[in-house]
C-alpha cells in the first residue's frame, strides 16, 4: 500500500483572530441599517462598473407583510429616457466576521407576478441575474448564482416565489469578509404611450440573511485516527478513545512565530453528536523531569458524519496563540490495529500517536512524536513508515515551521517549511511494545530515548 501523503502535507487548523460578530439586520426589520447600498442605471452593458453608493429610501424595500416584514430590493430600474434600452443593477454589502460552525442561509425571490400598467397584453419582464459572494483581500467564494425567468404578467405557471438558499462557508470561518448580494436586469421604455410595448426590469428581492449553527448528527461517532481540513495544509488533530470510552485528542499546530506546539484534551459529551473538552498545554521541567499540565482554553466537536466533524476552539493567552476559531475536518488516515496513543511509562510526559492502515507487511503507519524543547516547551515531529508493526518499522522524521498557520493567524500568508530531524523506530507492538527516538532538529532540539538495539518499553493510552 502506497501512502498517499504525509500528514504535514495535507492538514491544517483553521483560524480566527477576533471574537466572531454575527451579521446585523439580516431581516431588514431596521430598514437598510448596517448594509451599504449601491445602485446604477445605465446604457452601458457593464452595469456593475457604474455602481455608486446611495442612501436607502422607501423604494429600496419591499413590504412582505406579517412576520416577514421588509425585504431588500436589489435594484431600482424603470427610470430611463423614453426610447432607450437600459440596464439597471444594484448591490447590498456588509463587512462581518463569519462565526465558526455556521452556514449561510437567506431567502430570495427573482421576478414578479404582477402586471405593470394596463393594456390588452401585459408587458414582458426582462430576465434578471443574481449573484452572492463572500470576499476577502485574497479570495472569494460564490454563495449563489441564479437567473430569474422572464414572464408575461400575470403568470400562471413557473411564477416567481420565495425560496431558501443554504451554503457552506467553512473556508471563511473566523475571517473578516465582505458579504455582497447583487442583481441586474435590462429594460426598455418606449417612446410611445407607456406601458404598451414596454419591457420593465424583472425585480430581485432578498431577505432573512443569517448564519445558522450547523446541527450535529446524533447517530454517529468519530473514527479514530488523523483528522484534517482538506483545504488547508500543515496541522490537525489525532483522535482515539480511552479505556473508559472518552474521546482523546492531540492537536498538532503552531505558535505565531511558526514553531510547532501541541495541546491535548479529553472530550466529554454535551449531548449526542456534540462534545467538549478543556485544552491543556503540557510542559516538562528540564531539571526534574516533572510534567505540568496547564489549561489553555476549550475545544468543541460537532459530529456531522463518522468521518466528518466541526472542530472549534477558544484559546487563552496561556496557549501562546490566543484566538477563537473553527474548521470543518474530515478523517484522513488511520483506524486499523495499533492506531492510538502510546507513551513511555518509565519516562512519562512524551509519547507518539500512531495511525495505521493495512495489516502485516502491507501496513502503512504515521508516527507523530510529541516531546519537548530543551526549555521544556511542547513540540512535535512526524514520519511515515511501511511494514509489520509486530516486527520492526523505522521512520525518517521531519519537523516543521508553519508561518501563518497558527490558530490565531487569520488572513496571514502561509508557508510550511519541512526539515529532516533524525529517526524513530517501533517494534514488537503486538506483544512487547517498544521503540526508540533519535530526533535531532536543525534548530538544536534533541530527543533521544533508547536505541534500535535497546528500545524503551511503551504502553498504550487508548483502546484499539
Amino acid at each position: 500500500m502506497k501512502f498517499k501523503s504525509i500528514w504535514f502535507a495535507v492538514f491544517l487548523v483553521f483560524l480566527a483572530g477576533n471574537t466572531p460578530a454575527q451579521l446585523l439586520n439580516g431581516d431588514f426589520s431596521n430598514q437598510g441599517d448596517y448594509w451599504d447600498l449601491y445602485r446604477a442605471d445605465t446604457l452601458s452593458a457593464l452595469c456593475y462598473d457604474n455602481l455608486s453608493l446611495e442612501a436607502w429610501s422607501g423604494g429600496d424595500l419591499l413590504w412582505r407583510g406579517g412576520s416577514n416584514d421588509w425585504a431588500a430590493s436589489l435594484h431600482d430600474g424603470w427610470s430611463g429616457i423614453r426610447g432607450q434600452s437600459r440596464n439597471t443593477c444594484g448591490r447590498v454589502q456588509q463587512t462581518l466576521i463569519i462565526p465558526p460552525g455556521t452556514r449561510l442561509k437567506y431567502s430570495l425571490k427573482l421576478g414578479t407576478i404582477f402586471n405593470v400598467g394596463v393594456g390588452a397584453v401585459g408587458p414582458n419582464h426582462r430576465r434578471v441575474t443574481f449573484t452572492g459572494n463572500i470576499e476577502t483581500p485574497s479570495s472569494n467564494q460564490s454563495v449563489g448564482s441564479f437567473t430569474g425567468r422572464s414572464v408575461n404578467s400575470p403568470c400562471f405557471t413557473g411564477c416567481p416565489r420565495w425560496s431558501t438558499k443554504t451554503f457552506d462557508v467553512s473556508d471563511f470561518w473566523g475571517q473578516s469578509v465582505d458579504l455582497t448580494f447583487s442583481a441586474e436586469s435590462s429594460y426598455s421604455y418606449p417612446s410611445g404611450i407607456a406601458p404598451l410595448g414596454s419591457n420593465p426590469p424583472s425585480p430581485a428581492y432578498i431577505d432573512n440573511i443569517l448564519f445558522e449553527e450547523i446541527p450535529a448528527n446524533r447517530f454517529v461517532r468519530a473514527v479514530s485516527g488523523m483528522w484534517y481540513n482538506p483545504n488547508r495544509n500543515g496541522s490537525g488533530i489525532q483522535l482515539a478513545r480511552s479505556p473508559t470510552g472518552r474521546l482523546l485528542a492531540h492537536w498538532a499546530t503552531y505558535l505565531p512565530n511558526g514553531s510547532p506546539v501541541w495541546y491535548t484534551g479529553e472530550f466529554s459529551t454535551i449531548r449526542q453528536g456534540e462534545l467538549t473538552a478543556t485544552l491543556k498545554k503540557v510542559t516538562r521541567d528540564p531539571a526534574s523531569g516533572t510534567v505540568q499540565l496547564q489549561s489553555v482554553g476549550t475545544a468543541d466537536i460537532t459530529m456531522l458524519a463518522s468521518r466528518e466533524l466541526i472542530f472549534e476552539w477558544n484559546l487563552t493567552a496561556a496557549s501562546g496563540s490566543p484566538s477563537q476559531g473553527g474548521e470543518k475536518m474530515v478523517h484522513l488516515f488511520g483506524g486499523d490495529s495499533y492506531t492510538g496513543m502510546w507513551f513511555e511509562p518509565a519516562f512519562s510526559g512524551w509519547g507518539v500517536t500512531l495511525d495505521v492502515e493495512g495489516v502485516g507487511s502491507s501496513a502503512v503507519s504515521i508516527a507523530t512524536i510529541f516531546f519537548y524543547t530543551p526549555s521544556g516547551q511542547p513540540t512535535w515531529a512526524q514520519g511515515a513508515g511501511n511494514g509489520d508493526l509486530a516486527q520492526n518499522v523505522s521512520y525518517s522524521v521531519n519537523t516543521f515551521t508553519g508561518i501563518g498557520l497558527c490558530p490565531g493567524c487569520a488572513g496571514q500568508s502561509q508557508s510550511l517549511q519541512v526539515f529532516p530531524a533524525g529517526t524513530f523506530g517501533l517494534q514488537d507492538m503486538d506483544t512487547q511494545p517498544a521503540g526508540f527516538s533519535a530526533i535531532q532538529t536543525l534548530g538544536g532540539i534533541s530527543w533521544i530515548r533508547g536505541s534500535s538495539g535497546a528500545p524503551v518499553s511503551l504502553g498504550r493510552l487508548t483502546i484499539p
